[in-house]
This record gives C-alpha cells, sequence and structure tokens, in this order.
C-alpha cells in the first residue's frame, strides 16, 4: 500500500521528445505570426504597405503613425510628403502642421514630390490620393484641377464621416477662391 500512496504522490513526467518538438513548433507558430502581424518595415516599406490595401483598423493605425514617425527623421522631399499624406490618412491636425512646416511656410506645401517620388504616397486611400494631387495640381499652376480635387477631398470625407479631412478641404477650398 505504500507503494500505492508514493506514486500517486510523484506522478511520472509525461515529458517527451515529440511532446518536446510539438511544443517547439508551436512556439515557433506563434513567433512568425506575432512578427508577421506587427510588421517594422522602413519608410518606403510602411508606405508600400498601407499602398497595398491589406491593412486595416489597429495595423493601419499603428503604420500610419510609424511612416510619420520615420518620416520626421528624414529630409528628402519624398520623406517630407509621407509624414504629410499620413497626417492627413491620421486626421491630426498637430502632425499636419508639424509636417507642412518641414515643407515651408507657405499657403501650401513645397516642393512637392516629382513623379518618381509619388509612388505608394496615396496610402492606397482615394481621399489622401485627392488631396495629395490638389496639391500637385496648384503646385502646378491648375488651380481649376486643384478646386476639383479639394471638393472630391470634401465629399470623400463626408461620406467616410472623417471631420478633420472634410475641414482640410474646406479650408483649402477657401484658399483658393
Amino acid at each position: 500500500m505504500v507503494a500505492a500512496e508514493e506514486s500517486t504522490a510523484n506522478p511520472p513526467r509525461v515529458r517527451s521528445r515529440a511532446l518536446t518538438a510539438f511544443l517547439l513548433v508551436v512556439a515557433v507558430a506563434v513567433g512568425i505570426s506575432l512578427w508577421q502581424s506587427h510588421p517594422m518595415p522602413d519608410l518606403d516599406g510602411g508606405l508600400r504597405l498601407l499602398a497595398d490595401g491589406d491593412l486595416d483598423g489597429v495595423e493601419r493605425d499603428r503604420m500610419l503613425r510609424r511612416v510619420l514617425q520615420q518620416a520626421a527623421g528624414e529630409s528628402s522631399v519624398r520623406a517630407r510628403w509621407a509624414g504629410v499624406v499620413a497626417a492627413v490618412a491620421l486626421g491630426d491636425e498637430q502632425a499636419l502642421a508639424t509636417t507642412r512646416a518641414r515643407l515651408g511656410d507657405g499657403a501650401m506645401p513645397l516642393p512637392v514630390p516629382g513623379p518618381a517620388e509619388r509612388h505608394d504616397l496615396d496610402l492606397g486611400d482615394a481621399l489622401v490620393r485627392a488631396a495629395l494631387f490638389a496639391w500637385i495640381a496648384e503646385a502646378s499652376g491648375d488651380p481649376a484641377t486643384a478646386k476639383a480635387r479639394w471638393s472630391s477631398v470634401g465629399d470623400q470625407a463626408l461620406l467616410s464621416r472623417r471631420p478633420f479631412a472634410h475641414a482640410l478641404a474646406m479650408a483649402e477650398l477657401r484658399r483658393l477662391k
């Protein structure tokens, strides 16, 4: 009877090579999943991820904030504009003021990115694309197209319930009149 009591007090271990291998595979799978769901790309990689449209909700906001942060540390025209469009996409008035200041103190941000630098700057967002090309049209000396684009931004902002973008569009339209 003493032997029976000892066997229930100290049950044999169930750890085997198969269990260890299984747990290792599970840990690797969880690690890969976490790594893929929280990517940490450089500025161009972040712009690409946003532009391809696969990020939604919290993931998209996190990547927009990352792009905004990375753009602040770079001096190229493309990087500065990446900050501007990320601030518009986030609806962050303070960030837009800060990033626009890096593009000069004029009524509109200058210089605008060249055609080769514009890829992925729309962030996969039609509203952001319209705002970007409204600024570019104005810089190109085409105020009629700029007004049409800002009007489109205002309409899209109302439909998608983005009050900051609507206010920005209305302010730009007033400035262009």
